[in-house]
């Protein structure tokens, strides 16, 4: 009997030990908040809230702005449990969430791991959410078994979280790539742009199976400690912490189970307490062991069974349910319209952002309505190419946003079905940033190649003068000598005139091409813009037709300006755009010469120009003539280009213009359409000083004398050209064509010369070197060079090279006299 009834009494233990393991832990703590804690929570009735915007399945905001997650569940059922509101803080980034959170601008975050950065602003709850940190890759990516595999490989990471620090400490050598949400992480893997990311299991699972990534797999798992997430309370609230730790302790494992159970399709299972095992081990039987293993191993088959119809209704989704966040949170402009009709059905964030329409201001109508395509060319061919194919990718186009701004647009489309609706799915990245970069760079490579194009022909400019100029000096010569040698007769004097006038507008013409190279400049004084203007008119009113109407617009604040240059040069200027302005306008129409002072910024100056930001004189040309296309405006510049006739014009009119208006640190910009007229515009810098204009007088004699001369050119007819003309006074001429034998005949008879006459451009010893040699032996010994063009000698330095006198060809016999005999006259 006694032995019975200690059976009894064992059983009955046995019995209770397994009710209160079963039971123990489902049984709601009580809630006993201390005078801190009640004071506190009289004192607070609100908190606000905020967590991480794109965090699923623990915390993100929906669409609608609605908080959603397991971290938002357990807050509301404490905030219920202990009589908190709770104000949801607007959805923002999670760098920002941190940094108001720090400001005590937002007091609880709703989920949060810990840092030792975070530490110094933020206590925490209990953890409240843990998982097990996994290794994400592709499936058809190399084999990874830990974290040792991610040697030397691109690891995605989310910024701001402690993962990276994790991963930093193993020692590993690797890549990282920082996203903003571990979606984007996944699809960074997805697309190829890392090869692994490090994720806690219930997110990588949640955003894999909802968000369609079906090429992805958990590849290993982590050494890492689990994933461990809290509520984190703002540093000065440490009551609130304790608070929600009494809260999470009375939540009943039944309710911990149905929030995991809620948003993962793995049974959350608690572990077994310390204290179960310990009562366990006091008095359980083998028999209840044997039923908890049949219990577990039943409950692991009921889970296999739950994820198998998980997965299955996830299958069953429609498609735009997969990819509601991408669609929601992509930066690019996603939107869904009805094949049928064309009428948007949905649009996202991105579309807003790029276009500035909301979703109640598109919904409901078509493109067509709101206006939305610029040119109607490019939706018709969206329409071609889906209509042909199926699908559209890679489509510029111009859109129109709403504020009327033009977008450039990177458009792919495809014809997709969703809840059985043909729809037309549309993605465009904006590209406005892009082009307009890509149009910088177009515009100033035209501006340098017209710089180098500029540099080039004023090269071949200045090689072309030295050799035309001695041909030139070789007609002019002649045709004076035949004048004085031949007997007075009226009709072969006409014939010489007409041949000598020929030859020095052909001398002009090669001013202006060296003009136009920048390789000849002339004297320049403070000049008043408005009285050449003035000038420049009554030139132009007696020989233009009376069709035309020439006006001037001088405005208010420019009649005083005043440049530094050369007045017959910009005189030159405003007649030769004058010229061109009536040949457009077939002389009828309306010429317009006008004169402004404006300010210039550096990025309103053309590359191609050295000018410097400032004032300056803006002068204008502008006519009603027929215009001229971007083709044309293109060459305009170019030396010999024109587009007249061959008997009209000569193609170095515009291109004076140009070497004239770079002379005097200035730029030219043309403004220009077909069927509108043409303006030009030239800037000058404005100087302010004003300078008396120097008049020369003209000496028209031809004085001679009996000196001996030696006269040196490498050009036998020049130099027999220039024998002549010295003869024909009266000199006594000693000619060579080789400057090195010239040196010696020189220096075995210094004194028998009274003045040397040589060329520049020579072989061997050039004119510059022949006089430095010749001052050596006799420094006194008068000396005149000339050139046809030089860029080593001109006007301005040939005094400093050792010559008395600098004359250019084709040497004009009366200027050749008289410049011999003033240095022979020492008059230097």
């Amino acid at each position: 009997m006694k032995n019975r009834a200690l059976l009894r009494l064992f059983s009955a233990v046995v019995v209770l030990i397994v009710i209160v393991c079963f039971f123990e832990e489902s049984r709601a703590a009580e809630l006993s908040f201390t005078a801190k804690e009640q004071s506190w929570l009289e004192t607070h009735k609100s908190i606000r809230l905020s967590g991480p915007q794109a965090f699923p399945p623990f915390q993100y905001f929906t669409q609608d702005g609605s908080f959603e997650g397991m971290a938002s569940d357990y807050i509301f059922l404490i905030a219920e449990l202990v009589g908190l509101q709770v104000e949801i803080m607007e959805k923002q980034p999670w760098p920002e969430v941190l940094s108001k959170i720090k400001n005590k601008q937002i007091d609880v975050l709703s989920c949060s791991a810990r840092s030792s950065e975070r530490d110094s602003y933020l206590d925490y709850s209990n953890p409240h959410l843990s998982f097990p940190l996994i290794i994400v890759s592709k499936k058809d990516g190399p084999f990874i078994s830990g974290i040792e595999s991610l040697h030397n490989r691109r690891i995605v990471f989310v910024k701001k979280n402690v993962v990276y620090e994790w991963v930093k400490k193993t020692g590993i050598t690797f890549t990282p790539h920082f996203v903003n949400s571990p979606l984007e992480a996944l699809k960074e893997i997805s697309l190829g742009k890392a090869d692994a990311a490090i994720e806690n299991l219930a997110a990588a699972s949640y955003l894999i199976e909802h968000n369609g990534l079906t090429n992805l797999k958990i590849a290993a798992p982590t050494a890492f400690e689990d994933y461990s997430l809290s509520i984190a309370v703002r540093k000065d609230w440490p009551e609130l912490v304790s608070i929600f730790n009494k809260a999470l302790a009375a939540i009943p494992k039944e309710k911990h189970n149905e929030i995991h159970q809620r948003w993962i399709s793995v049974r959350y299972e608690h572990g077994i307490s310390k204290r179960s095992i310990a009562l366990w081990a006091g008095g359980i039987s083998a028999i209840v062991i044997v039923i908890l293993l049949l219990t577990y191993v039943w409950g692991r088959s009921l889970k296999r069974e739950i994820i198998k119809r998980a997965a299955v209704e996830t299958k069953r989704r429609e498609s735009e349910e997969k990819y509601r966040t991408a669609f929601t949170t992509s930066p690019d402009s996603i939107n869904l319209n009805r094949l049928v009709d064309g009428v948007y059905v949905e649009i996202n964030d991105g579309f807003t952002w790029i276009m500035g329409y909301k979703p109640d201001e598109v919904i409901g109508k078509s493109s067509k309505e709101l206006n939305i395509w610029k040119n109607q060319e490019d939706r018709e061919e969206l329409v071609r190419r889906l209509s042909d194919r199926g699908y559209a990718e890679n489509l510029e186009a111009v859109f129109v946003a709403k504020d009327g701004t033009l977008k450039n647009g990177l458009m792919s489309a495809r014809l997709v079905v969703i809840a059985g609706e043909k729809l037309i799915l549309s993605i465009t990245r904006d590209i406005t940033a892009r082009k307009k970069i890509e149009q910088e760079r177009l515009d100033l490579e035209t501006q340098l190649r017209q710089k180098y194009k500029m540099d080039s022909i004023g090269v071949m400019a200045g090689g072309m003068a030295h050799n035309f100029n001695n041909n030139l000096s070789i007609i002019l010569g002649n045709i004076e000598l035949s004048k004085m040698k031949m007997p007075s007769n009226l009709e072969i004097d006409s014939y010489l005139s007409n041949a000598k006038i020929a030859v020095l507008r052909s001398r002009d013409l090669i001013q202006q091409i060296l003009t136009y190279s920048r390789q000849n400049s002339k004297d320049k004084t403070s000049i008043q813009l408005p009285l050449i203007i003035d000038e420049t008119l009554q030139l132009l009113r007696s020989t233009m037709p009376t069709t035309m109407n020439l006006q001037q617009r001088i405005s208010s604040n420019s009649y005083d300006l005043t440049i530094n240059a050369d007045s017959s040069q910009i005189q030159e200027c405003l007649i030769n755009l004058c010229n061109n302005a009536m040949h457009a306008m077939e002389e009828e129409g309306d010429l317009t010469i006008a004169l402004d002072s404006v300010e210039l910024q550096k990025q309103d100056i053309p590359v191609q120009y050295k000018s410097q930001p400032g004032h300056y004189a803006k002068l204008s040309v502008q006519d009603t003539g027929s215009g001229m296309s971007a083709e044309t405006i293109d060459k305009i510049f170019d030396l010999f280009f024109t587009t007249k006739p061959v008997d009209e014009g000569t193609g170095v009119g515009l291109s004076s213009v140009q070497g004239i208006v770079t002379q005097h640190g200035g730029l030219i910009k043309v403004n220009s359409r077909l069927g509108e007229g043409t303006t030009f515009e030239l800037y000058f810098p404005v100087t302010e000083q004003t300078q008396p204009t120097e008049t020369i007088s003209v000496n028209e004699d031809m004085p001679g004398g009996t000196e001996h001369i030696l006269f040196v050119d490498d050009d036998p007819m020049l130099v027999s050209l220039g024998e002549e003309m010295l003869k024909i006074k009266g000199y006594t001429v000693t000619t060579m064509t080789d400057s090195t034998e010239a040196l010696k005949l020189f220096t075995a008879d210094p004194a028998q010369f009274d003045l040397v006459i040589t060329d520049q451009t020579m072989p061997d010893l050039t004119g510059k070197e022949l006089i430095q040699k010749l001052k050596e032996i006799r420094s006194d010994i008068p000396t005149i060079i000339c050139t046809g063009f030089s860029s080593k000698v001109d006007e301005d330095n040939a005094e400093e090279l050792g010559a008395s006198a600098f004359l250019m060809k084709p040497l004009d016999i009366q200027k050749l006299l008289q410049t011999v005999r003033r240095i022979l006259d020492g008059d230097k």
